[in-house]
């Protein structure tokens, strides 16, 4: 499909972005609490990079995500690519795929708070 339509990516890349920016202009948002300057944005980074730093769960979790991200970004765009592209497969099909990966992340996304209450509700984690 790409070889007789190489702007359809560009395309629907466009057409997502258009709706995205239309889903976050329809939201209302309804903002609580001080009003926003530099002072109370520089207290709350502050106080969450502390609390990042001081708490060892939330820790562990930055260590572990930092170098699953590192390890899976290096498979795929050292390793992974070079070795579909040797096996013969299009170009065109490792977007395709990462696509695809992509679009099955983001429902993930979504309902990762009720999965995790979920968990938290059936384990035995204070």
């Amino acid at each position: 499909m790409y070889k007789e339509f190489p702007q359809l990516p560009y395309i629907v890349s466009s057409i997502f972005l258009f709706l995205s920016a239309l889903l976050i202009y329809l939201i209302r948002w309804e903002f609580k609490g001080d009003r926003p300057s530099l002072q109370i944005y520089f207290q709350k980074i502050k106080k969450g990079v502390l609390l990042s730093f001081t708490n060892k769960h939330i820790f562990g979790l930055i260590i572990i995500g930092s170098t699953l991200f590192f390890v899976g970004s290096l498979y795929a765009n050292n390793m992974h690519q070079p070795l579909q592209i040797t096996l013969g497969i299009p170009i065109a099909f490792l977007g395709a795929i990462a696509a695809i990966f992509s679009g099955c992340k983001a429902p993930i996304s979504i309902y990762t708070y009720k999965i995790l209450q979920k968990l938290v509700q059936t384990s035995h984690y204070p």
